[in-house]
């Protein structure tokens, strides 16, 4: 069964009850993800912003992580450029699972990010391997 759950023996300095993911309309295709805390990303640095946020897949899934669609006009981009998370990470245990979603401002104009913003988009697929 795949869920979301608020991550609970790491949360990264948010006091807030956490907004899980959720999709924006029932023909979604991803799920919007919320950033918990403020803060500015300047031009050409990045920023990681931990969500307080799990997710639990099935054997065989994955879940894929991009930035919030209107972000790519600024533009702002995933630091990694790409972000996966495969099952086993639900049960990490250097971070109870936790959701970082790392920013990179690639404008030269500084970025403000607010509590509640939507920061991220995510969607579940399943992938396929040799056994």
């Amino acid at each position: 069964m795949r869920y979301f759950k608020e991550v609970r023996t790491e949360k990264k300095k948010h006091s807030m009850k956490v907004p899980l993911p959720k999709m924006a309309s029932v023909s979604s295709a991803a799920y919007d993800f919320f950033s918990p805390c403020s803060c500015t990303l300047y031009p050409r640095q990045s920023k990681m912003i931990w969500t307080d946020v799990k997710v639990h897949l099935e054997d065989n899934e994955l879940f894929d992580i991009n930035v919030q669609n209107l972000m790519g006009m600024i533009p702002i981009m995933l630091a990694n450029t790409q972000s996966w998370i495969d099952p086993g990470y639900y049960e990490n245990k250097e971070n109870d699972g936790n959701i970082g979603v790392c920013l990179y401002n690639l404008s030269d104009k500084p970025y403000e990010i607010h509590v509640g913003d939507k920061i991220a988009q995510g969607r579940f697929l399943n992938f396929l391997s040799l056994d």
